[in-house]
Parts: structure tokens; sequence; C-alpha cells
């Protein structure tokens, strides 16, 4: 059945008809098109809710165990704090976080009290309000 509804949203689309109900996996949300009517939003709801409530669940499970992962990093590294340039993906952020932890021997000097934010480059914020630190960083 799912097959189905994931076959049919593809056929509405090739339409040029936007999907009436999709599950978006990144926020645990149930999205729903404009202008349905109560009884189909309850069918979808009914029909997709579960699977939305379950992606919520991971979703939040995940941020728990970055902000673990940041909180570590920032006490570690004595940071003030510790920012994700929100362009830089998640899994490049948390590569960093285990790099910085990795090289704490060497960064925790240079870095302690200082607010860093995992960006694109290396660099010291124009305002001087942050160390920026490319997501990809070597020593």
């Amino acid at each position: 059945q799912e097959q189905q509804q994931q076959h049919q949203q593809q056929k509405q689309q090739q339409q040029g008809e936007p999907p009436s109900c999709m599950i978006d996996e990144d926020l645990g949300a149930l999205r729903l098109h404009d202008g349905l009517s109560a009884e189909q939003v309850y069918e979808a709801v009914a029909k997709h809710g579960e699977r939305a409530r379950v992606a919520m669940a991971r979703n939040r499970h995940r941020d728990a165990e970055l902000g673990q992962l940041v909180e570590r990093v920032r006490r570690t590294l004595r940071l003030r704090r510790l920012l994700r340039d929100e362009r830089v993906a998640v899994h490049h952020f948390q590569t960093a976080c285990r790099e910085l932890l990795e090289q704490k021997d060497a960064l925790a000097h240079v870095l302690e009290g200082s607010s860093v934010r995992i960006t694109f480059t290396n660099r010291v914020a124009p305002d001087s309000s942050f160390i920026d630190i490319a997501y990809n960083f070597r020593l």
C-alpha cells in the first residue's frame, strides 16, 4: 500500500500536480497539500501519522546525541560556545566535532574560552565574535 502511494505521488509530480501528503523525514512531519478537506486530512494522518511519529522520534534521538557531542567538545576544549553554520550539513559538523576531540591536546590551549563556529573556512569572524573552523579541517 505504501509503495502504491509513493507511485501515486510520483505520478502526480510527473503530471505537475503536487502530492497531497508527504512525510518530511528530516523534520518528522507530515506535509499536507493546501486545500485538502478535513476528511482527507484525517485519512492522511491515519495512514501516515505513525511513520511521521517514528521519524520525529528518530530525529529527537539524533538531536540529543548531537547535543551531547557538542557539550563534550565544549567542555573538553573549554569553549564558551560551539555552533554550526546552518549551511554545514549535520554529518559534516559531527565529523568536525570528532576531529576537534581527537586534536584536543593541540587545540585546547589555543581555543580555550573562545566561541567556535564550524563553517566552510578557517578564519576569525570579522567582528571577532567567533573563530571559524572549516568542517573539513586537518592539523
